[in-house]
């Protein structure tokens, strides 16, 4: 909180007074001739916040990733990325949650202005494996005109548990570069 001139509280929607710390790094490498980049990095955050005011528990968010990407002759693209989420909860529980997550795209170029895309996400919950859930996709990136995309994109979901839900879905994307 914080008050004016006139000694008035004025309540904002931040309601704590802890600080979050984020720290990324990456390095990029690009060969000869630009046959081949290769690109590494990673992220923390470190960020405490008060999960519950009215009973003044506090928690604690904890988020650690790393990424790997390469291009080949300037047709080929292969993206990767690990994030691991833990949640401390400070409860009288003492709660822990715990989440992986896992992305990799590939894309190939077939010519200037469509591209074939490929990609695989993993959304793993670590204390129960049987609520893990992942998702394939395929589709295309298309640059029909200077400055403006459209991507189209088919995503197959594995529900967690042998679910009967049926969570598949078509995306269409169009973007707009000025």
């Amino acid at each position: 909180s914080s008050s004016n001139a006139l000694g008035q509280t004025n309540n904002s929607y931040d309601f704590d007074t802890q600080r979050q710390f984020t720290s990324a790094l990456d390095c990029r490498w690009q060969g000869k001739k630009r046959k081949w980049g290769l690109g590494l990095g990673g992220s923390f955050i470190n960020n405490p916040f008060k999960y519950n005011p009215t009973d003044n528990i506090n928690a604690l968010r904890n988020v650690v990733g790393a990424y790997v990407s390469g291009g080949f002759m300037e047709r080929v693209a292969i993206m990767g990325e690990w994030t691991y989420n833990r949640l401390d909860i400070k409860d009288s529980l003492s709660t822990r949650l715990d989440q992986r997550t896992l992305f990799a795209e590939l894309d190939i170029r077939i010519y200037d202005g469509l591209d074939l895309k490929g990609q695989y996400e993993l959304y793993d919950n670590l204390a129960n494996e049987l609520s893990n859930r992942r998702r394939y996709s395929f589709g295309v990136d298309m640059f029909p005109l200077t400055g403006f995309e459209v991507e189209a994109m088919v995503r197959l979901v594995s529900e967690p548990n042998g679910s009967e839900i049926k969570n598949d879905e078509f995306q269409t994307v169009f973007i707009f570069y000025f």
